[in-house]
């Protein structure tokens, strides 16, 4: 399940909130079509990942995340550890996320 943060303080509270779980971040757009073709996957790889916490940001509703995390590219994926950002991925193939994913959990 993809958890949509609303404010910087429920982005915030969601990372301290997790702990040591890895939270993975899609910072998104509805205008950019790579995120309309990442979306499917996000959704996919929070059903088989039940243990990791997902997050969707809309950059356009929640620009000060986005400068906070310093996203330059939409979309982007960020994963989290104990708050602190431990990897970072684009547009990339659903294998490769996944990967990523379980290295990380």
């Amino acid at each position: 399940m993809i958890r949509t943060v609303a404010h910087k303080g429920e982005f915030d509270a969601a990372l301290k909130d997790a702990g040591n779980k890895l939270v993975v971040v899609a910072f998104t757009a509805e205008w950019n079509g790579p995120s309309h073709l990442m979306a499917p996957i996000f959704e996919e790889l929070s059903g088989q990942h039940t243990t990791v916490v997902f997050l969707g940001v809309n950059v356009d509703q929640n620009l000060d995340i986005a400068k906070a995390c310093n996203v330059d590219s939409i979309p982007t994926f960020q994963m989290y550890k104990n708050e602190q950002k431990i990897d970072e991925l684009y547009a990339v193939p659903k294998y490769r996320f996944n990967a990523a994913i379980e290295e990380h959990k």
